[in-house]
């Protein structure tokens, strides 16, 4: 039996301290969902707007490559890689 991912990344974000968290979508349900994925913690959100709303209360910005320098990561375009590696 193939195995199917239940979500994909969608954006890699940044707290003000270089903290990466990361953004998947529900590749197939009925009502999409989104979870984000920090160090120690993740979460499932059931609408954008909830999302959003942690995005802003938690002052979390897209990764951009400026990060990548200060933090010494290479995670500005991990969103966009073709290769996905499965734990």
């Amino acid at each position: 039996m193939k195995h199917i991912n239940k979500y994909q990344p969608v954006v890699m974000l940044a707290n003000s301290k270089g903290k990466a968290f990361l953004v998947q979508c529900s590749v197939k349900a009925d009502h999409a969902c989104w979870s984000i994925f920090g160090d120690l913690f993740d979460a499932t959100f059931l609408s954008r707007k909830d999302l959003e709303d942690f995005i802003i209360s938690n002052n979390l910005h897209e990764w951009t490559e400026e990060d990548d320098r200060i933090y010494n990561k290479k995670l500005s375009n991990f969103c966009q890689n073709k290769c996905r590696i499965e734990l």
